[in-house]
């Protein structure tokens, strides 16, 4: 009925983040830190492709991926599609990493039983490597790649932020997108949705620690 993340594709191929956020097998995870993504996203580009001639209503329209996945291989991302602007919102680790830590303990909860403690300590410097290696990678690619957002400025002005990521790929805010993205946000409002509640003490982490291993990127982009 909607657009869903690309890892959904992805998952298909078994090479991707989308089994060990169902399921808590840390050794997959690491094997998956070893694999060249490369054929995995070129795979990727194809069935897109595929999808695009499928519909004749998605012809010549442009592509939009979206996915927690593409973080640590964003260098892999930038060779597949050359063409690609690369968006990065930002947002605050101190924030970021007990919601997504919070959000992979339940998904474990439908199938398994790990304290909260356990799957901390997997996910923090998991997430930590992630950032690490999007930082390098970044650094190989080239700013004029990169858009960079605010997370805090999208939740206060979204259509603003819609508005300054149109204009970096050169699409004009026209009236059918501005009405499509109003429509959109007057349906998924985030007060419609229950609150997410989460710490990171609940999962055996602290602040100073997140702060250290989080240092240079909070430097760089967290104002």
């Amino acid at each position: 009925e909607a657009p869903d993340e690309e890892i959904i594709i992805l998952g298909q191929l078994f090479i991707t983040t989308m089994v060990e956020a169902m399921t808590f097998i840390p050794s997959f995870a690491k094997w998956l830190d070893t694999y060249d993504q490369s054929k995995g996203y070129e795979d990727l580009k194809t069935i897109l492709k595929y999808l695009q001639w499928q519909d004749p209503t998605r012809r010549g329209k442009k592509w939009v991926l979206k996915s927690p996945q593409n973080l640590p291989y964003t260098d892999v991302i930038a060779n597949a599609f050359p063409k690609a602007v690369l968006v990065m919102t930002h947002r605050d680790p101190l924030e970021v990493v007990p919601s997504y830590v919070s959000m992979e303990a339940a998904l474990y909860k439908l199938n398994s039983v790990h304290s909260d403690e356990a799957v901390g300590g997997f996910w923090f410097p998991r997430l930590a490597g992630w950032m690490k290696r999007f930082e390098e990678a970044r650094a190989r690619i080239g700013e004029d790649r990169f858009i960079d957002i605010d997370y805090r400025e999208v939740a206060k002005e979204p259509l603003k932020q819609a508005q300054r990521v149109l204009a970096h790929i050169g699409v004009p805010l026209d009236d059918q997108i501005e009405a499509a993205l109003t429509e959109f946000m007057a349906g998924n409002k985030r007060e419609q949705r229950p609150m997410h509640d989460y710490s990171l003490e609940r999962f055996g982490l602290n602040e100073a620690d997140v702060r250290d291993a989080f240092a240079s990127y909070r430097a760089r982009y967290i104002r």
